[in-house]
């Protein structure tokens, strides 16, 4: 009993920063943009707290469990993405004076292809949302001994706590406190490894994988994770809403830099982790319980209620950040026009019925589908978005764009096929 009070009474310390007066969503401008206040660390804690989440931290470990170095590839892409928001696509987007990407492709292509772009990229997110439910369900339904559907619901109940209350600047404060928490979670389970390990695991791991090649699992699916990884990252609303809420294009700029330092060194310290349990011994099949094996195996029951916590915050605040992200492409996209007097409480209802409608689909039972789909939701935001992002960028002086909206169609149906 002493272990769940603790692992509570850590859930509930590091949430407290959230719900102070001063991190509170008054009105829309505070909840979709921060009031185009972030400073750069700002900047950062939003792109972090939203974009480090579980398959940074346990898929990167399950990942190199398997396949060694290809595991950094999440973290590797992410913060290559990073430094491209950050010295090339914000110097033109933060004097846009947008909320949402599919704004900016409208103006160039069409408000049609505004609706259809903004339905898709809303999809590929909100699937990520229901992995990130189900991710930080099964550690309270674990640590509780809980039925996942229940543990599902105090995780969606959390979520939602979170992402009603402050929106974008609730995010930010997420991500700063994020940021520590991370690495204080990598850090100490990868000294662990190390001390027990050190460099003689990997004299111990099986010679049929090329443990340290980023393309263990094919050169070529290697590749086009990588790649969906980038263009999906710099086309996910929240990521560039980080942008929009700078209060400066050098505060923009500085914090995806400083983003794009602090993610991959997650992804290399997780690749030793995973490669550690591989070479002691464990056995598994899926690999998403090595993690969870190597925390529970190396720490005291009193360590390990602290690192699930640690753990579960981390989940808890990317999901709460994605929430954010399809509620605000929600709400500008499609509701704003209707003239609603009472901006924040139609904001926060939509936000209730984004949480409240993936739980669901966690309740009915189809949570093996769509963990198998997740990485297609990064495909699903790349595709839609990100070259008619380009586009609109770099070509709308030259090219009327408008008349060319049905090859983004095509582009975009064929590599979902190609994904599928």
């Amino acid at each position: 009993m002493i272990y769940k009070i603790l692992f509570i009474s850590v859930t509930l310390i590091l949430s407290f920063q959230v719900f102070l007066t001063k991190n509170k969503a008054k009105n829309s401008n505070d909840f979709l943009l921060a009031g185009k206040n972030l400073s750069y660390f700002g900047v950062a804690g939003v792109i972090i707290g939203t974009l480090v989440g579980g398959a940074s931290t346990l898929g990167t470990v399950q990942m190199a469990y398997f396949y060694g170095l290809a595991g950094v590839i999440f973290t590797l892409g992410s913060g290559i993405a990073c430094i491209i928001l950050g010295l090339i696509l914000t110097d033109k987007l933060y004097v846009s004076n947008i909320t949402t990407i599919t704004e900016f492709l409208g103006r160039y292509i069409g408000q049609r292809f505004r609706k259809v772009s903004s339905f898709f990229s809303t999809l590929g997110i909100y699937i990520h949302i229901i992995a990130q439910i189900i991710a930080s369900g099964a550690i309270i339904s674990h640590f509780f001994g809980l039925k996942l559907i229940n543990g599902s619901f105090i995780s969606s109940l959390i979520i939602l706590l979170y992402s009603v209350y402050g929106g974008v600047k609730g995010s930010s404060v997420i991500g700063k406190i994020k940021i520590f928490v991370i690495y204080i979670v990598m850090l100490v389970c990868f000294f662990e490894a190390f001390k027990a390990g050190g460099l003689y695991i990997f004299d111990s791991l099986p010679d049929n994988i090329n443990w340290f090649s980023l393309f263990s699992y094919g050169k070529k699916k290697a590749t086009f994770d990588l790649i969906f990884m980038i263009i999906g990252v710099l086309s996910t609303q929240v990521y560039l809403q980080a942008i929009f809420s700078a209060k400066s294009k050098k505060d923009a700029v500085w914090g995806s830099i400083l983003s794009a330092a602090l993610i991959p060194p997650v992804g290399f310290l997780g690749v030793y982790i995973g490669m550690y349990v591989r070479a002691s011994g464990f056995v598994t099949k899926t690999g998403a319980e090595v993690f969870p094996y190597f925390i529970n195996s190396h720490f005291s029951p009193l360590i390990t209620s602290i690192i699930l916590s640690f753990i579960l915050f981390i989940v808890l605040g990317t999901a709460s950040g994605l929430v954010v992200g399809v509620t605000t492409n929600i709400y500008k996209d499609f509701i704003s026009k209707l003239k609603i007097k009472n901006e924040i409480s139609a904001i926060r209802l939509i936000n209730l019925t984004v949480v409240s409608s993936s739980y669901l689909i966690v309740a009915l039972g189809f949570e093996s589908k769509i963990l198998k789909w997740s990485y297609l939701s990064m495909g699903i935001r790349g595709s839609i978005v990100f070259l008619p992002l380009i586009a609109a960028l770099y070509l709308n002086e030259k090219i009327d764009l408008r008349k060319i909206e049905i090859f983004f169609y095509i582009t975009f149906a064929a590599i979902i096929f190609y994904m599928i």
